[in-house]
């Protein structure tokens, strides 16, 4: 008989206190999840004296099927080793793109080789957004005041 009264006792306090809202007498305070802390160093490379010296550890990139056009020059740009993903994920193959556009403008362009439909908008802007200015009439690697230099370190 006890064991019953003790039942119907202890129900009536848990029915009672689920229907009895509790408001909370202080505003909540909405905080940072404390693993926030723990993202990447976002100091710059340059800044940074432990970073890792890409040129230093990186193969670089070897030109191949370097191609004269009326402006300039394009060629072919291949990972001349193992990838050393310093600064991101080396891209394996790369284009190069050299356009003389006038007297005192020089385009330098490097992409992915092979781009398609899905990976094009990632690499390339369309020039009504970037408002990329055209060759110029005449502009040639003979009437331009800059030029482009590199080494072949092997």
């Amino acid at each position: 008989m006890a064991f019953i009264i003790l039942f119907v006792w202890l129900s009536l306090i848990l029915r009672t206190s689920a229907q009895t809202p509790v408001t909370p007498t202080y505003t909540p305070i909405p905080t940072l999840n404390a693993s926030v802390d723990d993202a990447p160093s976002l100091v710059p490379n340059i800044l940074d004296p432990t970073a890792p010296i890409a040129q230093e550890l990186c193969p670089g990139y070897k030109a191949s099927n370097v191609v004269s056009t009326a402006h300039g020059f394009t060629a072919d740009l291949t990972l001349a080793g193992q990838a050393c993903n310093v600064h991101g994920n080396d891209i394996v193959d790369l284009s190069l793109i050299v356009e003389y556009q006038n007297q005192q403008r020089l385009s330098v362009k490097i992409l992915p080789r092979y781009l398609a439909a899905g990976n094009t908008s990632q690499y390339l802007l369309p020039a009504y957004i970037t408002g990329l200015p055209d060759v110029d009439e005449g502009a040639s690697l003979l009437n331009n005041d800059l030029s482009l230099a590199w080494s072949k370190h092997a």
